[in-house]
């Protein structure tokens, strides 16, 4: 679902800008408290794939069209700002977590797909935030591992003028049971860029972790 973001935005005013999250639609303020709660499964999913829901902000942007976490490519390494700015739809084009190891399977020549190619570093806190003009737009969860980042330059279109990029994410089930429910929480931000150190303090806030950066 394609946005146009407003430049300048205050936390009174009634939004500006419609975003889809899987298949929910919100009005957004200035804030989101997200809470996905997924129906119980009544028949058997894949059992190569196991089960996956992908949000997606298709963001009109003439200013980064990556967007920022903090990772690294292994445990040995600091952590620090990366940018995810996938040189081609499909194409290193998902982070994942830094302690996790899982991967779904998939059937013999799959085609590729925003969640089977993989940037080399991994997220080490599970929020990202990208830019618009003045504006940052932060995405924060309430757990790592099973939230996997996405980025698309095109959104799946092919690369050109005015081309808009896909801020993505996606959220895999394993060993799930039939019967059970699932879901997650998370957070949609979308203020005024003050500073990196602004960004970490709005994930501290709301999640209770402290980040630590060398």
């Amino acid at each position: 679902m394609m946005m146009k973001l407003p430049t300048e935005i205050s936390p009174a005013e009634a939004g500006g800008w419609l975003a889809a999250l899987g298949v929910l639609s919100i009005w957004l303020v200035r804030a989101l408290s997200y809470s996905r709660r997924f129906g119980k499964f009544e028949g058997r999913l894949d059992e190569r794939l196991k089960a996956l829901e992908q949000g997606q902000a298709a963001i009109s942007t003439k200013v980064d069209k990556g967007y920022y976490f903090i990772g690294r490519k292994s445990l040995q390494e600091e952590k620090r700002w990366v940018e995810i700015n996938s040189p081609a739809h499909n194409v290193e084009s998902s982070v994942r977590y830094e302690l996790d190891e899982r991967d779904p399977s998939l059937v013999a020549e799959y085609p590729p797909r925003l969640f089977n190619n993989y940037l080399d570093y991994r997220y080490s806190y599970p929020f990202y935030y990208g830019r618009w003009g003045k504006m940052a737009w932060l995405l924060m969860f309430d757990e790592a591992g099973p939230v996997r980042f996405s980025h698309s330059p095109t959104s799946g279109a092919r690369v050109g003028p005015g081309t808009e990029p896909a801020w993505d994410f996606h959220y895999l089930f394993y060993n799930y049971k039939v019967g059970e429910k699932y879901g997650f929480k998370a957070r949609l931000v979308y203020k005024p860029f003050v500073s990196r150190a602004d960004i970490i303090a709005e994930y501290e806030k709301w999640s209770g972790e402290k980040v630590e950066m060398p």
